[in-house]
């Protein structure tokens, strides 16, 4: 189970209980006990916490949000477990913007899978689903990631359209003494970059952080890796040979490992994978989208660095 979606599951129970008590139990004790009980190593808490904070803070908007896209369900008349995946989805699609729109609701899907009653799934995908084209028809989508502070474009001028691809990539970073490397591959042109990828390519509703791994190993051969937290995104324009320009959005994360070999795909997308210092990274990224991405992550490991015993 991916750490964002053992992050959703822990706030669900929570959310759960403290739905079930008519809200009388305190909130965030309820969150350290089930913490503790299901997942007592779990190294993602701050997005547990952002999700739990998020649904309780906007309540009453996100409830009368879902009773307006299902007005024959009263919002006391659906099943806790329902209406509480609802409010976590409902949260992410309108307030949090941290996750492509399709992947919240495929979350969402899965903890009714995992949580719900037999129908359930399919109750959250129409209602969700119709928050989402409702959003979309607005044009309110298209202001989605402006303000986000980990939104970076690589070019003010870019189409704010919404992706038709979205791809998940990482920035790995490893400490050897006191200088720390960063693994690029060279893609199917012969330019550096962060090893990345589609998200969904070869398998359905997947996670971004589930691609993310899948990706990594793929590409790098990365099977020892702590995912640490996103670094930002960049929107790029596909010009494929002999077809209409799209839209593609990429996220970044920062992904920390110990593991000192790399192991290139060598196929025809990567033709070779390295280490690379700080220094030569920026260096030989042939992107300038990436290198953007690059000092981004090194603000953050180097915030990291500070809080090192």
């Amino acid at each position: 189970m991916s750490n964002r979606h053992l992050a959703r599951t822990i706030a669900l129970q929570t959310l759960f209980e403290w739905d079930f008590h008519h809200r009388s139990k305190k909130l965030f004790e309820l969150l350290e006990k089930n913490k503790k009980q299901f997942a007592p190593e779990f190294d993602d808490q701050d997005f547990t916490e952002r999700l739990i904070k998020g649904v309780t803070k906007n309540l009453s908007e996100i409830d009368e949000l879902i009773q307006k896209f299902a007005p024959e369900w009263p919002i006391d008349q659906i099943t806790i477990v329902d209406r509480n995946i609802l409010r976590i989805g409902t949260f992410e699609l309108k307030y949090d913007y941290s996750m492509p729109p399709r992947v919240a609701i495929n979350e969402s899907i899965e903890l009714a899978k995992a949580f719900g009653g037999e129908s359930s799934y399919r109750f959250v995908n129409g209602v969700l689903g119709a928050i989402y084209k409702d959003a979309e028809e607005s044009g309110e989508l298209s202001k989605l990631y402006e303000g986000n502070p980990s939104k970076t474009t690589n070019d003010s001028n870019e189409s704010r359209e919404q992706p038709k691809e979205v791809s998940v990539g990482g920035v790995v970073f490893r400490k050897e003494g006191k200088a720390y490397h960063i693994a690029l591959i060279k893609d199917a042109v012969g330019k550096w970059t962060f090893p990345k990828g589609k998200i969904g390519d070869t398998i359905e509703n997947e996670t971004i952080e589930s691609a993310l791994v899948r990706e990594l190993k793929e590409e790098i051969g990365l099977t020892r890796r702590r995912v640490i937290e996103p670094v930002g995104s960049i929107d790029v324009t596909v010009h494929p040979p002999g077809k209409q320009p799209y839209p593609k959005r990429i996220y970044y994360y920062l992904v920390e490992t110990d593991q000192p070999t790399l192991q290139s795909e060598n196929s025809v997308t990567v033709q070779d994978a390295r280490w690379f210092v700080f220094d030569e990274a920026e260096r030989v990224l042939d992107y300038e989208n990436s290198k953007s991405i690059l000092r981004k992550a090194k603000e953050k490991i180097d915030n990291l660095s500070k809080n090192e015993p």
